[in-house]
């Protein structure tokens, strides 16, 4: 870092929609194009991010959850069903072929799934 330019940058991250659209958050200055936000903030918010307790808000009972799986995903497999298991009535969709992105990949298959949880429960 920094990229040279906003292509190389795409390229970089991946390429494609996925490549382009993190490219989208980058700023040119300085002669390259750099991250718009802070690393050191951005370590600290995942580090937080990681040490909060997840589980209660998952298996609080009066609200409504939906689980969308990338198969190239972060969320290991087991993880997974461990959450499937402790919440039966999710509504949960697994999306084959797309990584962590899969709004940018897939966004008809995400804005489907999202249009019918909301129909159901608003």
């Amino acid at each position: 870092m920094p990229f040279p330019d906003r292509a190389t940058a795409a390229a970089w991250l991946g390429g494609g929609v996925v490549g382009e659209a993190w490219a989208g958050g980058l700023e040119e200055r300085d002669g390259g194009w750099w991250p718009r936000f802070d690393a050191d903030v951005l370590a600290r918010l995942f580090e937080a991010l990681v040490r909060a307790p997840s589980w209660p808000a998952w298996t609080a009972p009066a609200l409504p959850v939906a689980l969308l799986v990338a198969e190239r995903g972060i969320l290991a497999p087991g993880a997974v069903a461990a959450m499937l298991a402790a919440r039966p009535d999710a509504w949960s969709l697994g999306v084959p072929g797309a990584g962590h992105d899969v709004h940018l990949e897939r966004p008809d298959a995400v804005a489907g799934f999202l249009d019918a949880f909301l129909t159901a429960h608003v």
